[in-house]
């Protein structure tokens, strides 16, 4: 993948796909308020992002909500991606802590 200023390149197209993601967790409860958490969380998320070659642009993990500013290859599906970061951080977070639903 080459960075083309604004454009970016794979072997069968050029493109420029960014999506703005925000979620909440279940009740919208304050799950991630604990610092450690929110840490773990920009952990996890980055590797992801990294091993299927999704850029972020902007994030921010709130207590209650997280936004996400990507720019995924066509070759993936929003919906495939988003799916991905909610069910491995939502497994890593429920493994940590047994006292969350």
């Amino acid at each position: 993948m080459k960075n083309n200023g604004r454009l970016y390149n794979l072997n069968h197209c050029t493109y420029r796909c960014e999506y703005h993601l925000v979620w909440t967790p279940k009740y919208r409860g304050h799950t991630m308020a604990d610092k450690y958490i929110k840490t773990q969380l920009k952990r996890i998320i980055k590797m992801i992002c990294t091993w299927k070659h999704v850029r972020i642009i902007a994030w921010h993990i709130g207590d209650d909500h997280i936004h996400l500013y990507l720019l995924i290859p066509p070759k993936y599906s929003v919906s495939y991606i988003v799916g991905l970061v909610k069910s491995k951080s939502s497994a890593w977070v429920k493994k940590t802590n047994r006292k969350l639903p």
